[in-house]
């Protein structure tokens, strides 16, 4: 059993059956319930994940979902966000709540799953060279999830079948449903038929 830290686009992708990254994180995230990984998110990712939620009136499919799969939301003190801070100073180009997802990762001494390439390859740089950039000494830098790239869909196909396995179930209505697609019976078996 291992922590894995959860990135934004996880969670994001995860809840959003139209998301061109839904089955790629649906995979992730089945695959390491399955294992029992404790499963953890930075107090800013989760501000990440809910904003649209928000904006759209279903911000408690969020928490429900947080809630049913036993996400921990971890707090943010000074010694992430100065930690989230050398990170940006070493990496300039790396946005913030990206930094501070792998600051919340490396605090908690978790693998951070991330669907992000640019921030997937920083976290490799930093464990290939041992290099931190703070001077005091810090924890190992968290591995990244095996995620493979997804293949381009088109945004065209019909809400109403499931991304992941092409069934025509509502996958992503509810949060129960979402839970259901980590069960769905046609991704547990790769060698099942197609639609």
């Amino acid at each position: 059993m291992a922590r894995v830290a959860l990135d934004a686009d996880v969670v994001i992708a995860f809840l959003d059956p139209g998301d061109d990254q839904h089955a790629q994180a649906v995979t992730e995230l089945r695959r390491r319930l399955a294992a029992g990984d404790e499963l953890v998110i930075g107090a800013t990712v989760y501000a990440e994940t809910i904003v649209r939620p928000l904006q759209s009136g279903t911000d408690a499919t969020v928490d429900e979902f947080l809630d049913s799969a036993g996400i921990r939301v971890v707090p943010i003190d000074r010694e992430i966000a100065r930690r989230a801070a050398a990170l940006r100073a070493a990496h300039p180009s790396l946005r913030l709540p990206d930094a501070m997802s792998l600051a919340a990762a490396i605090a908690t001494d978790s693998t951070l799953l991330t669907l992000d390439k640019k921030l997937r390859r920083i976290v490799r740089v930093h464990q290939v060279s041992g290099l931190i950039a703070e001077r005091e000494a810090q924890p190992r830098i968290p591995r990244i999830g095996g995620l493979r790239p997804s293949r381009p869909r088109c945004r065209s196909r019909e809400r109403s079948r499931c991304p992941a396995c092409g069934t025509s179930e509502e996958h992503g209505a509810t949060v129960p449903a979402q839970i259901a697609l980590l069960k769905c019976e046609r991704l547990a078996d790769p060698q099942s038929s197609s639609p």
